[in-house]
């Protein structure tokens, strides 16, 4: 895990209030993976993602507690 892009590049593709977001890709790290998780079969675009939050109405934990 983690990303591999010069950190410079990653702090200008991404905005300032995404900053704890790309706190957790430094530095990149081997992760074992210890409890099953459903993985989807296709990949999704983000504004394909963004259509389904609208869409279904979604909101994270963090949105519901109003802590974003």
């Amino acid at each position: 895990m983690g990303a591999e892009e010069d950190q410079d590049a990653t702090m200008t593709a991404f905005p300032p209030p995404i900053l704890r977001c790309r706190r957790g890709n430094r530095p990149r790290h081997k992760v074992r993976i210890t409890k099953p998780f459903y993985m989807g079969q296709y990949e999704a675009t983000l504004g394909q993602f963004m259509t389904f939050l609208r869409e279904a109405g979604y909101k994270s934990d963090a949105e519901r507690d109003g802590n974003r």
